[in-house]
């Protein structure tokens, strides 16, 4: 007999999901319900490795050609495995399923391994959260096999094998006599022994060796299947039964989204693609729910197997989980493209994601006593007619205003990106509050010389105001009155700016400037205008009104 060692001190309970028809599904999740009687096969060097339930009912087997499906059914459709996307889709509900549980193994190529030890009173029992979950695999398109058992090998084995423990357990798992080692090996005694992950050669060995079950090969001594199958499959044994740890490598938490839908037939309009967008934008607020996150950035792409990617991408103006307006959004940007002939596979990417801030909404939203101004739907309606425009016209076209850390007057403002935000704040204590001073509302883009020769009369707050003696011509400010000669009067200055020589490429170039705030005579125009320290030229830096 196999000596067995209690180690219910360390029970787990692992849940092993087994999805058999992941190769098919792959291809076939995103049918539209008239299109699920059509046979599918999955190829694999010409011959048929897997199909749908409408292939087998028409006769055609697995093992079967190409050329025998096509004789029994002139309808099939066909698709060569593609293990890559298999085990895309797998990551991607590793990622689905960590709304459940953080301990989350994949299982190449059709099987996810979650340790569910710690979530069962969150999620109100057992088949409470098998029922969850197989009901969100369902409603993803997914057919799936949940079973549960003390060791991931032993859970493992069960859902493949389709089968269920038969034996009476409480609620730790254990038998009657409280041995998870003796649970295990009770529940696995009816299973044959092709059932295990173990090399065809040693499956084939015990079998020819009258080994049929899982009890049979239990009740033999381990040294004697060390001898004859190696320290291996002894080791698995012991994994398999809990006699020793299997510790498992779980997913990485960091979350992402990828997902996609393939199409049966070529898609020649792309505003046939509402249902499948729809579809995957459902999953996605889903996935955005489940891990209380937000994204301001989807990426979708449209496919054909004969020519290059179609990429185009939603940018939103704040991270959300919206879905009418992801969808809304999406559309809008669709209704542009005009280039793309054929589709076959759409699919949709989010890797940037952020942690969900939720607004607190209004308590009587539905009903007569609603505020129409809250603070969550004047954001809403905010961020949705920015996203229109950023997606009508581009991600270039809207951008908000930052006071910038430069005493330049031309470069003390910058524009700054919806979706970066990096808005400068002053570090100094009271410098928001301390009084600043008065910047035009229009800033020309370069400074401009005033013609001829000028001095300046001066009024007010003004220190070495000098008297006028020529009247200069300001033709660049009024068209009508371009021969006409204005005189200005200093009102206010002057403030002295001496910033950024480190720009300069001739660091002994003056640039220090002093500026005035000047008026036109008999119009009441206040002008912006300084002078270099070294130079009594003039120039107009802006416009007051």
């Amino acid at each position: 007999m196999v000596t067995h060692y209690d180690n219910t001190a360390q029970q787990t309970l692992w849940l092993s999901i087994y999805l058999p028809m992941l190769p098919v599904e792959v291809f076939t999740r995103g049918l539209k319900p008239e299109d699920t009687s059509r046979p599918i096969v999955i190829l694999a060097q010409r011959k048929v490795r897997f199909l749908n339930p409408a292939a087998h009912a028409r006769g055609i087997n697995i093992g079967s050609s190409l050329d025998t499906a096509f004789t029994l059914s002139s309808q099939v459709v066909s698709f060569e495995r593609n293990e890559q996307k298999e085990f895309s889709t797998l990551s991607h509900l590793a990622q689905w399923t960590y709304q459940f549980t953080p301990n989350v193994s994949i299982r190449a190529p059709d099987c996810l391994l979650l340790d569910i030890s710690g979530c069962l009173k969150l999620f109100g029992g057992l088949e409470n959260l098998k029922s969850r979950i197989q009901q969100g695999l369902t409603k993803q398109g997914y057919e799936s096999v949940l079973t549960t058992n003390m060791t991931p090998m032993a859970a493992l084995c069960l859902a493949t094998s389709n089968r269920k423990q038969q034996v009476e357990k409480d609620n730790t798992g254990t038998d009657e006599n409280g041995s998870c080692v003796a649970y295990v090996t009770k529940s696995l005694e009816s299973l044959p022994v092709d059932c295990l992950q173990v090399d065809k050669k040693i499956i084939e060995s015990l079998q020819q060796m009258g080994i049929a079950d899982c009890k049979a090969l239990f009740a033999l001594p381990q040294s004697g299947l060390n001898r004859r199958f190696g320290i291996y499959f002894v080791d698995y044994l012991q994994r398999l039964l809990g006699e020793k740890p299997d510790p498992q490598k779980f997913i990485n938490p960091e979350p992402k989204f990828v997902n996609d839908v393939t199409f049966l037939a070529d898609i020649n309009n792309t505003a046939s693609l509402r249902f499948p967008i729809n579809r995957l934008i459902s999953e996605l607020a889903e996935f955005l729910t489940a891990r209380q996150l937000a994204t301001n950035h989807l990426s979708w792409s449209l496919s054909h197997r004969s020519h290059g990617d179609r990429n185009f991408n939603i940018l939103l103006a704040n991270p959300v989980n919206e879905h009418d307006m992801f969808m809304s959004l999406t559309l809008l940007k669709l209704e542009q493209i005009n280039d793309v002939k054929e589709i076959d596979n759409l699919s949709l990417a989010v890797n940037n994601l952020f942690p969900a801030v939720n607004i607190s909404g209004d308590l009587f939203h539905g009903t007569p006593f609603q505020q129409n101004n809250s603070v969550k739907g004047q954001q809403q309606q905010t961020d949705m007619l920015l996203n229109k425009l950023r997606t009508r016209l581009g991600p270039g076209s809207c951008y908000g205003l930052s006071a910038a850390n430069d005493h330049r007057p031309e470069k003390a403002w910058k524009p700054v990106r919806l979706d970066q935000k990096d808005y400068w704040q002053p570090d100094q204590i009271g410098m928001t509050s301390a009084p600043q001073p008065a910047r035009p509302m229009m800033l020309l883009s370069q400074p401009k010389p005033l013609p001829g020769t000028c001095s300046f009369s001066s009024a007010g707050n003004v220190t070495g105001g000098a008297s006028v003696k020529t009247p200069f011509q300001l033709s660049s400010l009024h068209s009508s009155s371009r021969k006409a000669k204005h005189q200005l009067t200093l009102l206010k200055g002057p403030e002295r700016i001496d910033f950024g020589w480190w720009d300069e490429d001739d660091l002994s170039k003056v640039i220090t400037r002093d500026y005035y705030v000047a008026t036109i005579d008999n119009q009441g125009s206040l002008l912006w205008i300084f002078q270099y320290s070294n130079d009594k030229r003039w120039y107009l830096h802006g416009i007051f009104s």
